[in-house]
């Protein structure tokens, strides 16, 4: 009996073993979470703002067939006077905020890297790492900065500032981005000699 036990133990004690490593090995990377949370702060973000614009609105602001220029004109910039005053007390940073700035750098980095080495244009390859936005917003780069434009009243909306990396800097390793998660995480797979990864 006690000879059976000693063996049924370390067998047991296998499969428990074996179960954990399993049920860690699907578990979701910290970054992805992190991105994900990132990604939804953001959209979150611009949806705020398109709903204010949206109810600030003149109808007469949209140029129609037969409208007088003129009225539609001074309809338009009412519309943007108004954003204008419902965000006066918008700090910058209200959309790119701590987390998504860093996430957002840290996807733009990648894809300057992949754009590089590919010898496509970066900031139609960054563009393309970006999340949808509503029809009346785009991105635009200024140099290495990420302007969110509100096309239609021509107000810049957040800035993000050095969004691309510097030229030199596409040669160094992409494993972190430049503002790191508060999340602990193990030794990177691509880079075994660094202590921590986020990519």
């Amino acid at each position: 009996m006690a000879a059976s036990i000693l063996f049924v133990l370390p067998v047991l004690a296998l499969t428990a073993v074996t179960a954990q490593a399993q049920a860690t090995g699907y578990e979701e990377h910290p970054y992805g979470s992190t991105h994900a949370q990132a990604v939804a702060e953001f959209t979150a973000s611009v949806q705020r703002y398109a709903e204010v614009r949206r109810l600030l609105e003149n109808p007469m602001s949209r140029l129609c067939v037969g409208a007088d220029l003129e009225e539609t004109a001074r309809a338009r910039e009412a519309h943007r006077r108004a954003i204008v005053e419902a965000r006066i007390a918008t700090p910058r940073g209200d959309i790119f905020t701590p987390r998504v700035a860093a996430d957002f750098r840290h996807e733009l980095r990648i894809a300057a890297y992949l754009a590089r080495v590919a010898g496509a244009d970066v900031t139609q390859t960054a563009l393309e790492h970006l999340p949808g936005l509503p029809t009346e917003m785009q991105y635009r780069f200024v140099d290495r900065d990420l302007v969110l434009l509100d096309t239609e009243t021509y107000l810049v909306v957040d800035i993000l500032e050095h969004a691309l990396p510097p030229e030199p800097e596409l040669e160094q390793e992409l494993c972190a981005p430049e503002l790191p998660p508060a999340l602990e995480s193990g030794p990177c797979v691509a880079h075994p000699e660094l202590e921590m990864c986020w990519s």
